[in-house]
């Protein structure tokens, strides 16, 4: 893992701009040197005496100047078509190789303090040096969710009052207003929906309600199209019954308090909110993914729902596929990431209010497995990344990040680094972190907190 002193800068200036500005820094020094070379060839500063004394011919010594000016001129232009990417003739334009290496740079890893083993499950960026993750940490013989925070140089731990058991999700809508989700451990040793608000000074604990009837509650998804409507959904489950019974819970924020909603779509058996994806393009849209199945295979199935601005209605997921991510960049336009049920090369599928597109097929990456795409976040309609890991027998699973750009999905560069990849944020084209988690080594099941930034400066 790279230091925090160790992180990449971006180059924004094109090849073409930064041969301009040495080519004009050479005629710069041109102008400087034919100058010169004049006033030492009796350019002006001369006595009477010394001019009266001098045999050189005028005209001879004007040729002189001539000659002077255009050897600097020659050895000059050299400098500046080989010293300012020149290449003789040949495209000046940087090698494939050293484009290839600038890019790869590009996603450094971010050290966690505080963190013990565990992984990153979320994270929300505002600008680069301003991000917040979820974490879900195992110390002392017991698992916590976490809050960090990322200033530019580092991740720190920061102090919530809650007594999280999982933090799996978070949002930030703005500078003095983020969410996150998850479970905590109640005094009658039942789970209950924990929500934490960050006001831009301190995080405080939210009044959150339960799912009737069920000893445990939690919440995995959140999403705020604004600062003052969010979103939050997770399940209410009872282990004591078999199969084990489930149950949707979907909360909305509005004027300033937590309220149930009634499940949209028609229940189906074991339907439930663990791992539901919601993604918001405005407060008049939002889809919401919720997984359902036998005990056996639980999240073998999906059932879908997309929010008009008044109330939630059943939407149709493609035939056969589980999403594993969602997001929406604009209201009309949300992209989901998935693949077949019972595993198999992912793909995007794009939502326009309407219904799916045909899928769009992720780039696939050497191997024997193909990759698990877990996030995706967008700038725009335009521009979309998504993270995930591949699963390798025998091995770590080495982190996989895609690019989506000029109208194609592709494979970047990759970071290089071993873990899983299942939270991607980016708050401008140059800027991302992705978070996760890292295993120790291969024989080890356990993992370290990881985060991968692209595009902060030293």
């Amino acid at each position: 893992m790279s230091p925090s002193s160790t992180r990449s800068t971006v180059r924004v200036a094109t090849p073409d701009s930064e041969r301009d500005a040495c080519i004009e820094f050479i005629v710069t020094l041109l102008v400087a040197c034919a100058s010169f070379s004049a006033h030492q060839l009796g350019g002006g500063s001369r006595n009477s005496s010394q001019r009266g004394h001098a045999k050189v011919n005028q005209e001879s010594l004007g040729g002189a100047r001539e000659n002077l000016a255009a050897l600097f001129v020659i050895v000059l232009s050299g400098l500046a078509l080989f010293g300012c990417g020149g290449s003789g003739g040949q495209s000046s334009a940087p090698t494939s190789s050293d484009a290839a290496k600038e890019t790869a740079d590009g996603w450094r890893s971010i050290p966690a303090s505080g963190a013990g083993s565990g992984e990153f499950s979320s994270v929300a960026c505002l600008d680069a040096e301003d991000c917040w993750a979820t974490a879900n940490i195992e110390e002392g013989g017991s698992n916590g969710g976490q809050i960090f925070h990322f200033d530019g140089g580092a991740w720190e731990r920061v102090a919530t009052p809650g007594k999280a058991l999982t933090l799996y999700g978070i949002a930030c809508p703005t500078k003095t207003s983020c969410w996150a989700v998850g479970a905590a451990a109640s005094d009658q040793e039942t789970i209950s929906t924990l929500i934490e608000h960050f006001d831009g000074k301190t995080w405080t604990v939210e009044e959150s309600p339960n799912v009737a009837g069920f000893p445990e509650s939690g919440l995995s998804g959140i999403a705020c199209p604004s600062a003052t409507e969010c979103w939050a959904a997770g399940d209410g489950e009872d282990f004591s019954q078999e199969p084990t019974a489930g149950e949707l819970l979907l909360l909305h924020y509005n004027e300033g308090a937590w309220s149930t909603v009634s499940a949209p779509s028609p229940q189906e058996e074991e339907q439930t909110g663990d791992g539901a994806l919601l993604a918001c393009g405005s407060v008049s849209q939002c889809v919401l993914l919720t997984n359902f199945g036998s005990e056996e295979g639980r999240n073998n199935e999906q059932a879908g729902d997309v929010f008009d601005g008044n109330s939630w209605q059943p939407l149709s997921v493609p035939p056969g596929i589980l999403f594993q991510a969602a997001t929406c960049p604009a209201e009309d336009d949300c992209i989901g990431i998935g693949g077949p049920r019972f595993d198999g090369p992912m793909s995007a599928y794009r939502f326009d209010g309407k219904g799916w597109s045909q899928p769009e097929p992720l780039p696939a990456k050497a191997g024997a497995e193909p990759v698990s795409w877990y996030a995706v976040t967008c700038l725009g309609r335009s521009e979309c990344w998504a993270a995930g890991g591949q699963p390798i027998a025998g091995a770590t699973f080495p982190a996989v990040v895609a690019h989506f750009q000029r109208g194609a999905w592709e494979l970047p560069p990759q970071p290089e680094e071993p873990g899983e990849l299942t939270g991607i944020s980016c708050s401008s084209a140059a800027s991302c972190m992705a978070v996760g988690g890292a295993s120790l080594s291969q024989t080890d099941a356990s993992a370290m907190p990881l985060a991968l930034a692209l595009g902060l400066s030293p």
